[in-house]
């Protein structure tokens, strides 16, 4: 199943960074950074297919040592999910994610798509 998936505030550089996004078959697709994504801010937005793992690589930005970002995924489902993957150089010092406005727990464990 397709859902929509958005975010912006990406602490890139100030034009933006073209995302680099592959699936589990390493077929990739790029997202530019453009206007009006996720409310009215500069930002990224694409389709991902759920109960799927991708990598999201940002091209030419130091996103290995320093990353944040806000996003939503619309729809999601009971039963779906989505794992988004980064190439980083440290341990990150926090990850939240939130539901409905609410923060759920996070993961003591890596998740993979198995």
């Amino acid at each position: 199943r397709w859902v929509r998936y958005a975010f912006n505030n990406a602490n890139l550089a100030p034009n933006g960074e073209a995302l680099f996004i592959y699936d589990t078959s390493n077929h990739y697709t790029i997202v530019l950074n453009l206007k009006k994504r996720l409310t009215h801010r500069d930002g990224y937005m694409m389709d991902l297919l759920t109960r799927q793992s991708y990598l999201f690589q940002f091209n030419g930005a130091n996103s290995s040592v320093n990353l944040s970002y806000t996003g939503v995924v619309y729809d999601l489902v009971p039963g779906d999910y989505l794992i988004i993957r980064h190439n980083i150089d440290y341990i990150p010092d926090r990850v939240y994610t939130t539901s409905s406005s609410i923060l759920a727990a996070s993961s003591n464990t890596p998740l993979t798509a198995t």
